[in-house]
């Protein structure tokens, strides 16, 4: 399957499966994207982050044990991954992208699996990390794994949505973005796409919850005292409901 199964361009990672015809899709706008995109030109935090790892990715290329361990060090400062051994992932990374498998999908899967230390018996699956890796630093067109993403994505399908095996949420996640890009006929990036997901995701946490919403504080700050060119840029990009 390869690059097509990272949810990019091809809706045959449902695996030969169609959309319920019960379900009530929510329909996703070009006009929604560009509108999260004007929100998040207009911050501080997101934009300096992003230049930080094009900086690394530029001047510290490939994967040796040291470019790894500044690289997985980045990802999980900057993003809190909670990827509390990080010397032992930059070893298990380097190890992976020594030889790296074609398959994107596999690959995420493979860096989020962190095998246990000695002694221990519970291998960790860090499914944000990985994608975030991975996306950075690898090949931007693969899909970042968070939670309000996938909650958007869920949302937008309705009951289009498989969640397929609960052992491999990544790979469900990659197939539901590729019915979603199916369903709408959506061509942007995948850091595109991921931006509109996330910050909508986000977005409809603060309408529901308000100062209580445990949610990025560059964005709730966005949120509280919106200035007239985000206060529009959110009535465009919010969904229904």
């Amino acid at each position: 399957m390869g690059l097509d199964c990272t949810g990019i361009t091809s809706p045959d990672c449902t695996g030969g499966r169609t959309i319920s015809p019960l379900a009530v899709p929510v329909p996703l706008l070009p006009s929604q994207i560009a509108a999260a995109h004007r929100i998040y030109a207009l911050t501080t935090q997101w934009q300096h982050t992003q230049r930080a790892f094009e900086l690394l990715r530029e001047r510290v290329p490939g994967f040796d044990l040291a470019a790894c361990l500044l690289k997985v060090a980045a990802v999980n400062q900057l993003y809190g991954t909670n990827v509390y051994a990080v010397g032992r992932m930059a070893e298990h990374v380097a190890g992976i992208m020594a030889a790296p498998p074609d398959d994107l999908i596999d690959l995420v899967e493979m860096i989020a699996c962190l095998p246990p230390a000695e002694g221990q018996k519970q291998t960790h699956r860090h499914w944000s990390f990985a994608s975030k890796f991975a996306h950075f630093f690898v090949d931007d067109r693969i899909p970042i794994y968070d939670w309000y993403v996938w909650e958007m994505v869920r949302f937008h399908l309705g009951a289009g949505f498989i969640p397929g095996d609960p052992a491999k949420p990544y790979r469900s996640l990659a197939e539901n973005l590729a019915r979603l890009r199916s369903l709408f006929g959506i061509t942007c990036s995948a850091g595109e796409l991921d931006c509109y997901l996330w910050l909508a995701g986000v977005y409809r946490e603060w309408q529901r919850k308000g100062l209580a919403a445990q949610i990025n504080a560059e964005a709730k700050a966005m949120f509280e005292n919106p200035t007239p060119e985000v206060k529009q840029a959110l009535l465009e990009m919010a969904p229904p409901g």
